[in-house]
């Protein structure tokens, strides 16, 4: 059935390094995932929202917005692409970052123009911050625009409605968006006092499995919860679903994209395929075949090494294994040079564990890391 102009639909807004970035991550997920992109232009339609985004912000710099978007047909989720323009890229480090994610019922146009809004509203409270990262010639990352937030993406679900048609629809389809997996720590709040998880608890989403929030239109939430001893927030992770596993696969690989299995286990072999592209940095992307929803989600390399020490893993720890793997063996500096002081080193270099709190109860310690003995 073709879709109207009108989408009640999660509208996904993502921090980018550049517009061409934007523009390159655009083709990416279309040529992967069928995401298509949408001709909207948001700058000629309504020059205030521009303006909101850049004079106040950074005065005589005057600094303009880039927005570009795309859409999936079968969630109806829109992908929102927002980057500042730069005269130069060459000392831009490339990159993706969810800023937003907030539910609307209206034109594409005009959901857009809601997270712009929204945005808008957020930095103009640390405008003097983001000025003075502009006048040093430094890039925006999304800590920088979230940081009343406790680095959490904006997040206002929609009212759902009439939400089992929908969901019965979305979830008969087999391909799309399905879930995104948002990885948030316990501390961060948002201004008015409540966090990540108890803002998707409080909302009227449905609950098809424990730990997921569905919006109206299909696509599900799922908060990951950081260790306390976390030292970084791990990617986002978007999963889409595929009709066929070993087609999709031969498909990507075919155009020099590099996947990678997880959460396969010996019994029931059934998992997702993690896929690298470099048009899409910063994102962590998968496949899966299955229809159904789970209430266990495989977390990547990165996420289980949170919590762990740069200084005491080996260059191989994230490196693919077999053939098929991203890259080859590198030749790490520590091998063989160890001493009884390497653990006091590294510690001292990251040294934020000595200054955390442990009286806020119970701490949960960031998983150990499932890697293949030899």
């Amino acid at each position: 059935m073709r879709r109207s102009g009108i989408s009640v639909a999660p509208v996904v807004t993502l921090l980018s390094s550049s517009p061409a970035l934007s523009r390159r991550a655009q083709a990416a997920m279309k040529a992967l995932f069928c995401i298509e992109p949408r001709n909207v232009s948001i700058e000629n339609h309504d020059d205030t929202l521009n303006s909101i985004l850049s004079l106040p912000l950074f005065g005589s710099l005057n600094k303009q917005w880039d927005s570009v978007v795309s859409e999936c047909l079968t969630s109806g989720t829109i992908m929102h692409f927002l980057s500042v323009k730069r005269k130069s890229e060459t000392s831009v480090k490339h990159s993706l970052a969810i800023l937003s994610l907030i539910g609307s019922g209206g034109p594409i146009i005009e959901s857009v123009k809601e997270s712009r809004i929204l945005l808008a509203e957020c930095m103009s409270r640390n405008a003097l911050k983001l000025s003075a990262k502009q006048l040093l010639g430094q890039q925006l990352q999304a800590f920088d625009i979230l940081g009343i937030n406790g680095g959490l993406p904006f997040l206002r679900p929609a009212d759902c409605e009439s939400l089992a048609t929908d969901v019965e629809s979305i979830n008969s389809k087999k391909q799309g968006l399905k879930e995104i997996a948002i990885p948030h720590s316990d501390d961060a709040v948002y201004p008015d006092g409540r966090t990540f998880l108890s803002t998707l608890s409080e909302s009227s989403l449905h609950r098809p499995v424990v730990g997921l929030y569905q919006f109206k239109k299909g696509l599900a939430v799922r908060p990951l919860p950081t260790g306390t001893d976390d030292h970084f927030i791990p990617t986002p992770s978007f999963v889409f679903k595929c009709e066929n596993m070993k087609e999709s696969i031969s498909i990507m690989r075919s155009k020099g994209v590099v996947t990678a299995k997880i959460g396969f286990s010996g019994t029931s072999q059934r998992g997702q395929i993690m896929v690298h592209h470099p048009d899409i940095p910063g994102l962590d992307l998968r496949l899966t075949d299955s229809i159904v929803h789970s209430s266990s989600f495989s977390e990547s390399q990165e996420a289980l090494l949170a919590g762990s020490l740069d200084g005491l893993q080996s260059e191989n720890v994230l490196l693919e294994g077999g053939a098929e793997g991203r890259e080859k063996a590198k030749s790490d500096p520590m091998t063989g040079v160890g001493d009884c002081w390497v653990e006091f080193r590294a510690t001292m270099k990251q040294p934020s564990g000595f200054f955390k709190n442990g009286s806020k109860g119970r701490l949960r310690t960031a998983k150990a890391p499932d890697l293949p003995y030899k």
